[in-house]
C-alpha cells in the first residue's frame, strides 16, 4: 500500500466572484488581478510539496490558476479534465446572487435535507454532479496508481469542492455545506492505494480518505481583503 496525498484547490478570484455574481458552468471568466496574486501565493505554497501531477477543470479560471502553480513546479505534467467543471446553476448562472438567493437557498436546503435531486431550473443536481465526479475521480486515482503519483494537485471550483469533500471524507452529500472554501484555499486529503488493487474503478468514494487540512488559507495571509 502506498499513501497518495491529494490537494484540492479552488481557483483564484474573478470579477464575478468580486461582484457577487453566480458563476457556475455557464459563466467562464478569467482571473482578475487579485485572483492572479492569489494563484501566485498558492503556487509558492505548492512549490515545496513535491507534486507529481497537476490537474484542472477546463474552465478558464481553473486553467489559469493551475498554470500559475505549474510555473513553480517545473517538469510536473499538467492535465485538463472537463468533468471537473463547476456545478451548473442553470437559469441563475450569471445573475447577482442577491436577486436569486431564494432559488439557490431552496436547492441548498434541499441538499441538506437529503433531497439530492433538487436543482435550479436547467441546472445540475447533487446526484448528477456526483455521477461525473465519481467517474473522473476513479480515472484520476487509476492514473495516479499507474504512474505512482504520490502528490496530486487538483484545481477546481467551489461547488465541486463541497461535494467532493462530503463524498471523500463524510460519505454523505448532505454535509457538503459544512466544508468552507475561499479563492485559492485548498483541502488536503490522503488515501492508501494498492498498485494492484482497482477498488476505485467502481466507487472511488468508498475508499478511506483522511482529511489532513480543510480550507487551508495560511498561504494567502499576505493578500489584503481576502474573500
Amino acid at each position: 500500500m502506498a499513501r497518495t496525498v491529494i490537494y484540492l484547490a479552488r481557483h483564484g478570484e474573478t470579477d464575478a466572484n468580486a461582484s457577487g455574481i453566480m458563476q457556475g458552468k455557464l459563466v467562464n471568466m478569467s482571473l482578475n488581478e487579485k485572483g492572479r496574486h492569489q494563484a501566485a501565493y498558492l503556487a509558492r505554497e505548492m512549490s515545496n510539496k513535491q507534486l507529481d501531477w497537476i490537474v484542472s477543470s477546463k474552465m478558464d479560471r481553473a486553467v489559469e490558476t493551475a498554470d500559475i502553480v505549474a510555473q513553480l513546479c517545473p517538469g510536473v505534467p499538467v492535465s485538463r479534465e472537463e468533468r471537473l467543471h463547476e456545478i451548473s446553476f442553470g437559469i441563475v448562472d450569471g445573475k447577482k446572487y442577491k436577486s436569486c438567493k431564494h432559488l439557490v437557498q431552496q436547492v441548498s436546503d434541499g441538499w441538506k435535507a437529503g433531497n439530492l435531486e433538487a436543482k435550479v431550473a436547467e441546472g445540475e443536481s447533487a446526484n448528477e454532479a456526483k455521477a461525473r465526479l465519481q467517474a473522473v475521480f476513479a480515472d484520476i486515482l487509476a492514473e495516479a496508481c499507474k504512474k505512482k503519483y504520490r502528490n496530486v494537485f487538483i484545481c477546481t471550483h467551489g461547488g465541486v469542492l463541497r461535494l467532493l469533500m462530503a463524498l471523500l471524507v463524510n460519505k454523505d452529500m448532505r454535509t457538503s455545506y459544512t466544508f468552507p472554501h475561499r479563492n485559492c484555499s485548498y483541502h488536503r486529503v490522503a488515501v492508501e492505494l494498492d498498485d494492484d488493487d482497482n477498488r476505485w474503478s467502481a466507487d472511488p468514494f468508498s475508499l478511506g480518505f483522511e482529511a489532513l487540512d480543510i480550507c487551508k488559507i495560511d498561504h494567502l495571509s499576505g493578500i489584503a481583503d481576502l474573500k
